[in-house]
């Protein structure tokens, strides 16, 4: 559908436009799961993507319309996570600042295969914020809009998603792949050569991130037990994002005692154990030694 559809489309249900966005999906080529352990990554972003448009609505209201779900769905800002698609949109107002009493119509029109890990979610939100920032006047950075998407996913919608995917969507350029150093934060587009391709391909193989082994359900439900055999079936090198929510608790001691026989979580540096407790390490700097 080319854009001037989309914006006719939206004009016709919503009227006058007062802001737009494109944000494209991503696929890494180097780095996976790094973001989680403050390493490298290189990913880049698609020439698909998700287009966003904006009216003004009915006070302290959300009216969104998808072109792909093809109806229209109300929600109230401020409303916690349904496990709808718009709670995407409802996160990035939330971590916007924008005051909860406006009201916004949007259209929501996206040319990226769902569940095919080109990053559909953060792309949303990434357009979204992007959207606001135009219709609102926000001085917010493409680098702080990223990271706003990313707490949007974190807080808002539940998924443990690391930096990377909001990043390039945010800041990285067509024909080009984003060198991202996690630890610093600095990002640098390197261009491709002029006779270099990318050919990605859909496996076909749906997949959320709200059920891979990023986000643990079992480190909220499960047993000290069912915890490390999760992490070491896992067989990746993966980001401690819930090891500080069990400090001097039954099932951190419990976790202490069974450690010997799975790998080792460590301090980045190898300096210090996580089981300090009188100078824990920060959550940020914890990672886990690959099993292989």
């Amino acid at each position: 559908m080319k854009m001037i559809d989309l914006l006719e489309n939206h004009k016709s249900k919503f009227g006058d436009v007062i802001a737009s966005a494109f944000a494209p999906g991503r696929v890494n080529l180097i780095g996976e799961y790094t973001d989680f352990n403050d390493g490298l990554v290189l990913p880049m972003p698609l020439p698909l993507g998700v287009y966003i448009f904006i009216s003004k609505g009915p006070s302290g209201t959300l009216i969104a319309n998808s072109e792909q779900f093809e109806k229209e769905t109300k929600r109230f800002i401020g409303d916690k996570p349904n496990g709808d698609w718009t709670d995407y949109l409802l996160g990035a107002l939330e971590v916007s600042g924008l005051d909860k009493t406006i009201g916004l119509c949007v259209s929501v029109y996206s040319d990226l295969p769902v569940g095919a890990s080109v990053s559909s979610s953060a792309a949303i939100q990434v357009a979204m914020l992007k959207a606001l920032r135009e219709g609102f006047n926000l001085v917010i950075s493409d680098e702080n809009i990223a990271k706003l998407a990313q707490k949007a996913e974190n807080e808002y919608v539940g998924v443990q998603c690391g930096l990377m995917d909001q990043m390039v969507i945010s800041v990285g350029k067509q024909n080009s792949a984003l060198l991202f150093d996690i630890q610093s934060g600095k990002t640098e587009n390197l261009e491709f050569f002029d006779n270099v391709n990318v050919l990605t391909i859909h496996s076909g193989v749906s997949r959320k991130l709200k059920d891979n082994a990023y986000t643990f359900d079992c480190f909220e439900h499960g047993s000290p037990k069912s915890c490390l055999h999760c992490l070491h079936r896992s067989k990746l090198s993966i980001h401690y994002h819930y090891f500080h929510r069990f400090h001097q608790t039954q099932i951190h001691q419990s976790l202490h005692h069974l450690l010997s026989d799975y790998p080792q979580p460590r301090h980045r540096s190898q300096e210090k154990r996580i089981f300090d407790q009188s100078n824990p390490v920060p959550v940020h700097q914890l990672y886990f030694e690959p099993v292989y």
